[in-house]
C-alpha cells in the first residue's frame, strides 16, 4: 500500500518464525520478557536449538528457525496454547522447539503455527527496511485489514478447487 509517498507491505519470513517463552505457573505459555532477551539468553537458545539440528536465525524483527529439526513436528511435544500478549482471548498453538535455562530461567523456543506478517517499509526494488514506530501505527490497521481481505480470497479460491 502506498501511504505519504512511501510503499508499506506485509512480508513473511523466509524462515520459520520463533519466539522465546515460558510457561507460567497456570500453564500459559508467554512470550519471554524482552528484558530477559539478552545476547547470552539468545546465544544458549542457539545451542539448545543446535541439539535437535536447528538453526535459530537473529533476523529483523523476529527470530526465525530453519534446520532439518524442524521438519520432524512429531519429534516436539505436542502443541501448546501460546498467549501472544498473555491474554487467554489471543491464543494460538506453538510448538516447542527446545528447551533450556539461562539464569535460573526456564526458556522455550517455540515455532508459532499461526502466519506471522511483518510491516516493511520499501526502499528500492525488492528490499525493504522496518520502518518507524510512528509509521508502522500510521499503516498497520490498513495493512492487517489487507492481509485479512488477501487471506480470505486464498481460503475461498482453495474452497473452489476442492469442493465437490
Amino acid at each position: 500500500m502506498e501511504y505519504e509517498g512511501d510503499f508499506f507491505a506485509a512480508l513473511y519470513p523466509v524462515d520459520a518464525p520463533v519466539c522465546l517463552a515460558q510457561m507460567l505457573n497456570d500453564e500459559r505459555l508467554v512470550p519471554l520478557d524482552e528484558d530477559l532477551e539478552t545476547d547470552a539468553m539468545i546465544e544458549a537458545a542457539t545451542k539448545a536449538c543446535a541439539q535437535n539440528e536447528i538453526e535459530l536465525l537473529q533476523t529483523p524483527v523476529v527470530l526465525t528457525a530453519r534446520g532439518p529439526g524442524l521438519e520432524n513436528p512429531e519429534a516436539f511435544n505436542e502443541a501448546l496454547e501460546y498467549a501472544e500478549n498473555g491474554e487467554e482471548e489471543e491464543t494460538e498453538e506453538a510448538l516447542v522447539l527446545a528447551e533450556l535455562q539461562h539464569d535460573g530461567h526456564d526458556v522455550l523456543v517455540v515455532q508459532t503455527l499461526d502466519p506471522l506478517y511483518v510491516v516493511g517499509k520499501k526502499v528500492e526494488d525488492g528490499k525493504f527496511l522496518v520502518p518507524t514506530d510512528e509509521e508502522i501505527d500510521s499503516v498497520s490497521e490498513t495493512i492487517e485489514a489487507l492481509v485479512m481481505e488477501f487471506e480470505e480470497a486464498f481460503e475461498d479460491d482453495s474452497d473452489d478447487d476442492f469442493g465437490p
